[in-house]
């Protein structure tokens, strides 16, 4: 396939395209980014978020992965589970505490947004004694002088499909992983698989 956009350079480029640069689909942003932006606290801080549903038809929630939520369970962001999914131009406020320490991610937790990207980054840097700690431990091996920055060197990866989630779901419902088997019958070895995956890059 051509893709006459492919080139920054194209100033005449009237094509629109997406985060992959070739396709063009539905999605959803975090503040106007894919994935969202990298959320950075210290273990231990009172973490308040404020989120707002932009979306014209669907419900939203946002689940803090890792994050342990003693004593605020209504906060996990799990829709129709902890919390009811906040409806379209409506906002909520999550508000809990940062524990443990380490490396996590938000993401939606209605639906399949979390694949149109409606994802990002959730840093809880350790308290400073535990970082003392971590210090002491890296000095042992004999790495010295260490500086952590997650905001400069966090990557945060996603499975991009050329479809909008809901478009893929509701094409596999309806026809299936296998479009030669009726649905609910269990395929065999010499069935032919859902073949519409391709590759733009060779």
């Amino acid at each position: 396939r051509d893709f006459p956009c492919e080139d920054l350079s194209a100033a005449n480029c009237i094509d629109a395209h997406f985060v992959d640069g070739k396709t063009y689909r539905l999605a959803i942003a975090v503040n106007g980014l894919i994935p969202g932006p990298t959320l950075i606290v210290n273990e231990g801080q009172e973490v308040i978020i404020n989120v707002e549903n932009r979306l014209a038809s669907e419900g939203i929630s946002v689940h803090w992965h890792g994050m342990h939520q003693i004593n605020t369970p209504w906060m996990d962001g799990v829709g129709l589970v902890t919390q009811c999914p906040i409806n379209p131009q409506s906002s909520f406020r999550y508000s809990f505490k940062a524990t443990p320490s380490g490396t996590f991610w938000y993401h939606s937790h209605t639906g399949a947004q979390r694949t149109d990207g409606l994802f990002g980054a959730l840093i809880i840097r350790e308290n400073a004694s535990r970082e003392d700690t971590i210090r002491q431990e890296l000095n042992r091996f004999g790495i010295g002088q260490f500086e952590d920055l997650p905001d400069q060197h966090t990557l945060t990866l996603l499975d991009w499909q050329q479809e909008a989630s809901l478009d893929l779901f509701t094409q596999l419902s309806t026809s299936g992983f296998y479009t030669d088997i009726p649905i609910g019958q269990v395929p065999k070895p010499d069935d032919t698989p859902y073949g519409a995956t391709e590759s733009y890059d060779g």
